[in-house]
């Protein structure tokens, strides 16, 4: 039998994570909000030969950043600020989602191959480790810290 992408193994988890090399592996990470919360963004790195994004989400909210109001936005490697500020808004308690995105041919990818991330949490600061789905597991191709206050 051949080996399973990490898309298949979060199909067969029901998005739960997957252990891969010893280390939790998450299709998405999420934020709980409970009040409004400031989350700087930073590029850390990003080492693939595609266009590498990170998708923000809040579900009942917005997203304030340069004096705009969303609900869902994409920074991308090369358009992004190397620190973009986020103020999150939540309507009542909900969940901030992250999820990596990489683009192929202008089309925006996500959730595919062996996309995931391996998540690191100390005090306030989070770092997603993601691999695009475009090849075998990188844990490198793109690599951003969120602070939340």
């Amino acid at each position: 039998m051949t080996n399973k992408t990490l898309s298949e193994k979060f199909q067969s988890t029901m998005g739960q994570p997957v252990e891969i090399e010893g280390r939790n592996v998450y299709p998405i990470y999420i934020l709980e909000l409970e009040k409004e919360k400031q989350v700087t963004v930073k590029w850390v790195s990003t080492q693939s030969r595609l266009k590498q994004g990170i998708q923000i989400k809040i579900d009942k909210g917005v997203i304030e950043v340069n004096g705009e109001k969303l609900s869902n936005i994409v920074l991308w490697e090369d358009t992004s600020p190397d620190v973009v500020q986020l103020r999150c808004i939540p309507k009542k308690n909900t969940k901030l989602k992250v999820w990596n995105v990489w683009e192929v041919n202008g089309v925006t990818q996500a959730w595919v191959g062996n996309a995931g991330m391996d998540i690191s949490e100390s005090d306030h600061q989070i770092r997603l480790r993601c691999s695009d789905g475009s090849d075998d597991v990188n844990f490198q191709n793109v690599v951003v810290e969120l602070v939340a206050d």
